[in-house]
Order: structure tokens, then sequence, then C-alpha cells
């Protein structure tokens, strides 16, 4: 009886791992730990899957679609309808999840800010770019006028003005950086966007992942106090040998990309 309810399970729910079936209580009847181990293969996974070789570009967009046609009121949700969205997932390379919360929105929506892993004979290329200057409205210059970015639009927000970036090539003004010259295309960025890409080309190695023995009782990081039950994995940075649990490790890679321990030692930070 078992074979044929088998037999007869929808083809939409193969293929996917039951975590369900690994929750199991602890001796104290509860199930935290069991999901928080969990929740640490997730979070330790796609720290892991990132490459180093990032291939960057100083323009980079992210469109969002979203449907609001009358068919997403209906509350069944049958396979069919899914078909155009994997294979446009699938055409074009991509990904396709399925939201389970805001949390998990939100990294899902990350997980596609990072750039592109770069092919290993990706020949270099010249980017020209220029660095305008801000006119302010405290400043000399009191002439307004209208930025390039809404020159063609028709709301308020294409008012005049009398601040905003000039272009050093063409002297057009646009409203905010980085953006792309809409009279000469050259791309127009200020410093801080340059270093913003540091962290792509030279990123924080991936910390050594050990099981937590006691020698150690603090996270270096945010100074938490390591327990027994849950912080079964700690991580240590092979550089300076500091130990940081799994949200540090995590915020230090995705956020900071700079070791705490490296760059509080004046051997490692000059």
């Amino acid at each position: 009886m078992n074979d044929e309810d088998n037999a007869k399970e929808y083809r939409w729910e193969t293929g996917y791992e039951k975590t369900w079936e690994s929750i199991q209580e602890n001796e104290h009847k509860g199930i935290d730990i069991s999901v928080a181990e969990i929740i640490h293969k997730a979070k330790r996974k796609r720290q892991i899957e990132k490459s180093g070789g990032a291939r960057l570009g100083m323009m980079r967009h992210l469109y969002l679609i979203l449907d609001i046609s009358e068919g997403i009121k209906s509350p069944d949700l049958k396979p069919t309808r899914l078909i155009c969205t994997v294979k446009v997932s699938l055409l074009t390379g991509g990904e396709h999840g399925v939201i389970l919360d805001d949390k998990h929105y939100k990294e899902q929506l990350n997980a596609h800010v990072d750039p592109p892993p770069a092919a290993m004979r990706l020949d270099a290329a010249l980017v020209k770019m220029g660095f305008p200057h801000q006119t302010l409205s405290s400043g000399t210059d009191t002439s307004i006028s209208v930025c390039m970015c809404h020159a063609d639009g028709t709301d308020e927000s294409s008012k005049l003005t009398n601040v905003g970036y000039l272009c050093p090539q063409c002297l057009s003004k646009h409203c905010e950086l980085p953006v792309e010259c809409k009279s000469c295309g050259l791309t127009l960025v200020s410093a801080p966007h340059l270093a913003r890409s540091y962290h792509y080309l030279f990123p924080v190695k991936h910390f050594q992942e050990v099981t937590f023995d006691g020698s150690t009782s603090f996270c270096y990081g945010c100074q938490k106090k390591f327990d027994d039950d849950i912080d079964k994995k700690v991580y240590i940075c092979e550089k300076c040998t500091r130990t940081f649990c799994l949200d540090c490790e995590i915020f230090i890679h995705e956020s900071l990309h700079t070791c705490p321990g490296c760059a509080s030692n004046a051997e490692f930070s000059t």
C-alpha cells in the first residue's frame, strides 16, 4: 500500500530535501537545537558556494518583475503556472526559488547582488570613466536647470534645480551617481564607488570550520559566550587564528569584508 502511495506522488513534490524529517526532539523534548543546526548548514552552504573571482562592472542592474495579473489571485498554485518561469530560468542560466517568508525573501534577493564569477581566461578591458564635481545650492553659481536623468519626465521630479553632478566631458547635469551620461555616454562615478569594488577583487578568505572544543570561551567578534549545545562549530581565521561564531563569520564576509582580528593586529594590517 505504501508503494502505491509513493508511486502516485506528484511530480512537483519530488526532488526536494525533506528537512522536516531530520528534526528530532532532544532530551528536554525540544526541537530548537535541530532547527538551529538546519539553519546553520544552510548559512554555511551559501557562504562556501561564493566564488573568489568576480566579474566586475561599474554599472549593474537588478530587475524585479512582479506578477499583478488576475491569475495571481488564484489560491490553487498548479505546476502548469510555473512552466514559463522555469523555462526563463533555464534559458537565461538563472535560478528559481520559492519564497517562504520575509527573511527568506531577503536572502534570496541578496544572493543576486554579488557579481557573477569571472571566466578564467577573461581578457581585461579598460573602461573610460569620469569623476564629476557636485554643484551645491550654497555655491556661487545659482543657475537652475533640469538634470539629464529627468529631462524627458513630466512629473514633479523633473523640476528645475541648481544642485547635481556635472559631467567633466560635456557638462551635462545628473542628479545621482553612478550613471552613464545621456549626452556623451561617459560613465560617471565617484571615488567611493571604485573603493567598494576592492573587497570583490581581494575577498576575505573563508574561515576554517572546526568543532568547538572549549579552548576559546568567547567569540572574538561579538564577545558572545559559546554554548556547547548550539555552537557545535566555530570558525578560525587562518591568518590571525582568532575564533568567531557563525553569525560573525557571515557578517565579516558579506558586510564587513575585513577580519577584525587581522585589522587589530599591526603585523597583519600593514
